[in-house]
């Protein structure tokens, strides 16, 4: 257990060791209150790997912990790490769950406030960005997906997919719809293609009438296999309707860098 308070770790940790539940913590440490960098020293980190743990929990605040698992990601040999919050404290017992009724309701937040106060300004924030991405994400993402479903129901289009070999990279053209109806033909054509080809390769959705996050999955699948493989992925024949797709599904970042307009 890596932070929390004066003492906290070790609570927990005792907690932990005094019941025989198989989960044994093999050691605590309290890096205080500094910066980041200053808690990502030699001496720490290797403390931290040498305790021949299988998981390091982080408990230094919900933004300073995600910043330090990512600033010292490299250099940690621990295989599961994860920022568990308030979970160290509830196991030392310096703060009390929410009753199991609230729990299943999920209204443990306003628990939560009330137990530790300043929550509220962490709370507002991510309400805030929550409800944002609902209007500016979620909502039109349901609706459009609405509306492919009911496009491919009243009037199907079979998955052609076409492939082109020229000397130094293969273009795979996608026509009709590219969705969980027929995923299972598109993942048998492009594992024929892909074992085949280990240089760049160019997807053509140009001819597309409907993909939905099925194929967006498989196309995150091709682009790491590629990428272990050395070979790179561009994007030709994308509409201005199909590269909103891919940002509110969060999958632009196949378009960025490897798109052709």
């Amino acid at each position: 257990m890596f932070g929390g308070a004066e003492g906290v770790a070790a609570a927990a940790a005792e907690t932990i060791n005094g019941v025989a539940s198989g989960l044994i913590c093999v050691g605590t440490i309290n890096p205080g209150f500094g910066a980041v960098d200053a808690m990502s020293g030699d001496d720490i980190i290797d403390t931290v790997n040498s305790s021949g743990a299988d998981l390091l929990a982080v408990s230094l605040g919900a933004e300073k912990g995600q910043a330090w698992l990512h600033r010292n990601r490299k250099h940690l040999t621990i295989p599961v790490r994860a920022h568990l919050g308030a979970t160290i404290n509830f196991l030392a017992g310096g703060v009390k769950r929410a009753p199991r009724g609230l729990q299943r309701l999920g209204l443990e937040w306003p628990w939560r406030i009330k137990e530790e106060p300043y929550l509220w300004r962490r709370y507002a924030h991510d309400g805030l960005v929550l409800f944002q991405l609902l209007l500016s994400r979620a909502l039109p993402l349901a609706i459009i997906n609405r509306w492919h479903g009911l496009i491919s129901k009243r009037k199907p289009e079979e998955l052609l997919i076409i492939t082109e070999r020229y000397h130094d990279s293969v273009t795979i053209k996608v026509f009709g719809d590219a969705n969980r109806r027929t995923i299972g033909k598109a993942i048998a054509c492009f594992q024929e293609t892909l074992t085949k080809w280990h240089a760049t390769v160019v997807i053509d959705l140009g001819g597309a009438r409907v993909i939905d996050e099925r194929f967006l999955g498989l196309l995150l699948m091709v682009r790491k296999y590629l990428k272990g493989q050395g070979a790179n992925l561009r994007f030709i024949g994308v509409s201005s309707a199909m590269r909103r797709l891919f940002w509110l599904n969060e999958v632009d970042c196949l378009l960025n860098n490897g798109i052709d307009r």
